[in-house]
């Protein structure tokens, strides 16, 4: 159909050009050169090429008729999309210019004008001009016409990244030198690598945050890196799937590490939990415990044994040998030898065996609280004696000994007893309320005061409290109460900050004795006082305190964080009676 056309159009225009030749003598208006070489002229202003066409099939002019197809050259009209098809490069010498939209898009390859140096070499006729710097390998805009002209890149050379073709600075990080990533957030999409071949330098950063979480990924490659925020511990993929804890974990490698071979833990506390193993310290040398103070609280037994003479000595304060609940058993393969200026209570000796020998190197009262065997002097006999408040009396006149006794107790008035209970008490418990028991129960020792107290503090901001709480009978002896005191110290005066609270029951008879809160004094240890009166009132429980009855003492502790240097502290409790 092509071929069709392009013959009549050739036979069109010979017959045309003839005919106009012979009977037109007017100026040529356009030419068209044939294959002969001649021209011919033709006094019309245009061709029209496929007058009968309709619109319904393309338009065709082809140039050339060589047996080598790639030697012809073509220009179609395309009658679907109203546009002109080159099948062969155009070459335009002048200016080209487009008043509708320039598509690029399916070319192969688009160039534009190229120089080494724009700025030495290329004139710029008008702004706006745009050419390729091959030496810096920069597109460049013409910002002032010259020979030659000024040129500037299109992307500026600052840091800002957001003048590089609209790209957000904030999300986009360029990877030549000429810019350099400064503010904002760089965030990769999920499941997305970053990879740094060069120096990773973060010396500059105030923080430094990594992949965490409450326990290992279940994944890893060697090399990865994960904290625990279970365990508090860096670790370290070591191979694949297989994580361990990063740095040393031998306490040998991380004390041959340290500088002055010291353990520091900045004011805080330094625990050693071993669990069900033993905790052993092995020295030939001295094992030295430079403390403030030394507390050892054990859940059972306690044993010290030396090859060699050995000494336990307090330069200040005293040193007290207590046992709550049982005897205290001092045992020698020798004399039990007591060097003291004075002895400020009887000693007493409880040994059912004979030869006892008990030498005082001042007066002093033996007791023969079994039966002794022998009569002997110095075999068992003893003075009889007797303390009063003008000292120690005895001797072997028993007559004068029954006189000192007479004198004590011959006005028939009530001895006065007190029952006095210190830290740790006999057989206390810990009682939790259930609600804000969030804390720390210390039992300590107050050296500059002789103070055995517990402690109780907290950092929870709301105020937490913690009860202690024991009981034991009234003595065989009882016969009428007098008043219940105790030695307390709070951090401040503010209830609200810390307190301390202790009830007195008779559990006996289910009645409340009486209680008391307080804590009017800062940081210094008071006394508490529950009266005689309050007592007699609130224990009867509709019948009076007899020997026997069970008395609970029940001690409260409140301590808050909201304040500063607040703490609830407890000591000795102490309750009179006559008998």
């Amino acid at each position: 159909m092509q071929n069709k056309k392009h013959t009549w159009l050739k036979k069109a225009i010979n017959t045309l050009v003839l005919t106009m030749m012979v009977t037109s003598s007017a100026t040529a208006q356009a030419a068209i050169l044939f294959q002969d070489d001649n021209f011919h002229d033709i006094a019309s202003d245009a061709i029209l090429i496929d007058f009968d066409g309709a619109g319904a099939n393309d338009t065709a002019i082809q140039f050339g008729n060589d047996a080598v197809a790639t030697e012809n050259g073509t220009i179609n009209w395309n009658i679907t999309t109203n546009t002109f098809e080159f099948d062969n490069s155009v070459d335009v010498t002048g200016d080209l210019s487009a008043n509708g939209d320039v598509d690029f898009s399916a070319a192969t390859q688009t160039r534009l004008r190229e120089d080494t140096d724009p700025n030495t070499n290329a004139d710029c006729a008008v702004i706006g001009e745009l050419i390729v710097d091959t030496t810096d390998e920069e597109l460049q805009i013409c910002t002032t016409p010259g020979s030659p002209g000024v040129w500037a890149p299109v992307v500026a050379a600052s840091t800002d990244a957001d003048t590089l073709d609209g790209l957000d600075s904030l999300q986009f990080l360029r990877s030549d030198t000429s810019d350099n990533f400064t503010s904002g957030t760089l965030t990769t999409d999920a499941g997305t690598t970053l990879d740094v071949n060069g120096v990773a330098d973060f010396s500059g950063a105030t923080r430094f945050a990594m992949a965490a979480g409450a326990a290992d990924p279940g994944t890893c490659t060697e090399g990865d890196l994960f904290y625990n925020t279970t365990t508090n511990e860096l670790r370290v993929c070591t191979a694949t799937d297989t994580w361990s804890t990063g740095g040393p974990q031998d306490f040998e490698d991380v004390y041959g590490a340290d500088a002055d071979n010291t353990l520091t833990t900045s004011n805080g506390d330094f625990n050693i939990a071993t669990g069900t193993g033993e905790f052993d310290v092995t020295s030939t040398g001295l094992i030295d415990f430079n403390a403030d103070s030394f507390d050892i609280d054990l859940t059972g037994g306690f044993f010290v044994n030396a090859g060699a003479a050995s000494n336990i000595t307090t330069s200040a304060g005293a040193l007290t040998l207590e046992a709550t609940t049982d005897d205290v058993n001092i045992t020698a393969g020798d004399d039990i030898v007591f060097d003291d200026a004075q002895l400020t209570a009887p000693v007493t000796l409880t040994e059912a065996d004979t030869g006892i020998d008990a030498t005082f190197g001042t007066t002093g009262i033996i007791d023969a609280l079994n039966s002794l065997t022998s009569t002997a002097t110095g075999e068992g006999a003893s003075n009889v004696g007797i303390e009063d408040a003008g000292g120690y009396y005895t001797g072997a006149d028993v007559e004068a000994a029954l006189q000192e006794l007479g004198a004590v107790s011959g006005s028939n008035a009530p001895n006065n007893e007190v029952l006095t209970f210190y830290p740790e008490y006999p057989d206390a418990t810990i009682f939790q309320d259930g609600s804000n028991n969030k804390g720390k129960l210390e039992a300590l020792y107050d050296d500059a005061n002789s103070e055995h107290y517990y402690s109780w503090t907290t950092k929870k901001n709301s105020a937490q409290d913690i009860d202690i709480r024991f009981r034991f009978p009234l003595p065989a002896d009882f016969l009428d109460v007098n008043d219940f005191t105790y030695r307390y110290r709070t951090g401040s005066t503010t209830e609200a900050d810390n307190d301390v609270e202790v009830t007195v029951v008779n559990v006996t008879d289910a009645a409340t004795c009486g209680s008391d809160t307080t804590n009017g004094s800062a940081n210094v240890w008071a006394t508490g006082t529950i009266a005689e009166a309050t007592l007699e009132a609130g224990c009867t429980g509709g019948s009076a305190l007899d020997a026997g009855d069970i008395i609970e003492i029940a001690v409260k502790l409140i301590d808050a964080t909201n304040a500063a240097a607040t703490f609830a502290d407890i000591g000795f409790l102490s309750l009179g009676y006559d008998n």
